[in-house]
């Protein structure tokens, strides 16, 4: 079955990197508290005092990835510093939240995608968990994202709004309060902003003033298109990863005085998970690299798989949660524990936005079992059952990657399709549209079968 001969060395690997190097909850970034509110009129002249951080690919608290358009990046210049990096600083007063932004970008746009579809588009984006509950991936009440497009020309979509409130995510553009002025230069652009603490106050009433001493979750995203051929071009985070603010740093807003530089503040619970894990991986190596495993090293990892997810089961919703219910599942998938992963996928809520590490190691258990075909129909009946889009794309990529493989091009397509629509995650919509390309390349060259409508 194609998609379905991933084999356990390659889960090996995955082992090493749970958590990813730029998800850190444990960094703390100081905003210091503005003497004079910044004008908002793209001079940071004002700004002269603020603790700068540094942005650019490689550095060690920065994620995201750089696409490479061809030749409108110029010879040697896609993923460097020169493609995309910067500094940003942030302040706060009792009426907003301040952004500075100095941006060297060497392809200028702010043209591709739907108007919704910001992410397309040059800019800088904040967001914040207010409450700083780090409760996953699905926009609930509290959760924002402040969006500031590169356009001078200032457009109403320039200004725009992600949010969660009781309905789920909401989008559109940015409350009449937040403010923006831009800059462009000659190797990027300059940008000021401001963000309305009434507008975080409303959905979050537990936040309100005195905010000296308030410490929320947060993420700074820069989007860059380069102008290729592709709208999504690539992009780099600060202090996390994606939509899952569980994975975003800390932002403290500082009573007075000068803003310290950012710093890990890890709590020892934390630290004992990672030395656990990291000892547990050394533990069961031995399996992962013999072609054959003996029945000692699969009952060692099956009883380690179930010490992760009772843990998972204890910590959800948090970071440590997910990564034990990645570990738990990775281990059960080597194991050929299909029994085990029912069993366990039967205690995890499906409104809960984790599927995402479960389907490798379900995929896997079934694989190495020889019962695809079971896999396949569990894994269609949770993506009925399952409530976040971001999981379910997860799930449906898999089924219509299988689809394709048997035949099946225009359920594959239209399953495809769904996920490009749902936009609930970067990588999966990429993968889809790969597909999707691929089912066109294959009509376009047998023109004799009607492509899917």
């Amino acid at each position: 079955m194609w998609r379905w001969s991933l084999n356990a060395c390659c889960l090996a690997l995955g082992l090493g990197v749970a958590g990813g190097a730029q998800a850190h909850p444990s960094l703390i970034v100081e905003a210091a508290r503005a003497q004079i509110p910044p004008k908002v009129d793209g001079d940071l002249g004002e700004w002269s005092k603020a603790r700068w951080i540094d942005l650019a690919p490689g550095d060690s608290l920065v994620g995201g990835r750089l696409g490479d358009d061809g030749a409108a990046e110029g010879q040697g210049v896609a993923g460097t510093p020169a493609d995309l990096s910067g500094r940003f600083a942030l302040e706060w007063d009792d009426q907003g939240l301040y952004l500075a932004a100095q941006i060297r970008d060497n392809v200028h746009d702010v043209e591709g995608g739907e108007p919704w579809q910001w992410f397309c588009r040059d800019g800088v984006t904040l967001f914040l968990d207010v409450p700083g509950d780090g409760d996953g991936p699905t926009w609930f009440v509290g959760d924002h994202a402040f969006v500031f497009t590169a356009d001078p020309a200032l457009p109403p979509g320039g200004r725009w709004w992600r949010h969660g409130d009781q309905r789920g995510r909401q989008e559109g553009p940015a409350p009449p309060q937040t403010r923006l002025a831009l800059t462009l230069e000659g190797s990027g652009y300059t940008l000021e902003a401001a963000i309305p603490l009434a507008v975080l106050s409303l959905f979050t009433p537990a936040f309100h003033a005195p905010f000296a001493g308030r410490t929320i979750g947060f993420m700074l995203l820069v989007t860059d298109p380069d102008g290729g051929e592709r709208p999504f071009g690539g992009q780099l985070t600060y202090g996390g990863e994606g939509d899952n603010d569980a994975s975003w740093s800390r932002l403290h807003l500082m009573p007075a005085g000068e803003a310290a530089p950012p710093r890990l503040e890890i709590s020892p619970d934390e630290e004992a998970f990672d030395a656990k894990m990291k000892s547990d991986q050394r533990l069961i190596l031995p399996a992962y690299l013999s072609k054959r495993q003996v029945d000692s090293q699969v009952a060692q990892q099956r009883a380690l798989a179930e010490e992760y997810f009772q843990t998972y089961l204890q910590k959800r919703p948090s970071r440590s949660g997910t990564r034990a219910l990645s570990m738990a599942f990775t281990l059960w998938g080597n194991t050929r524990s299909t029994e085990q992963i029912r069993k366990a996928i039967a205690q995890i809520p499906p409104e809960e936005d984790v599927w995402d590490q479960v389907v490798p190691g379900l995929r896997q258990a079934f694989y190495l079992d020889g019962r695809v075909e079971e896999g396949l129909d569990l894994m269609a009946d949770l993506e009925l059952r399952v409530a976040p889009l971001k999981s379910r794309s997860a799930l449906l990529l898999v089924l219509a990657a299988n689809w394709m493989a048997e035949g099946e091009i225009e359920k594959a397509y239209e399953g495809f399709s769904r996920i490009v629509s749902w936009s609930a995650s970067a990588w999966h919509v990429e993968e889809a549209r790969r597909y999707l390309q691929e089912i066109d390349r294959r009509y376009t060259q047998n023109p004799e079968e009607a492509a899917p409508q």
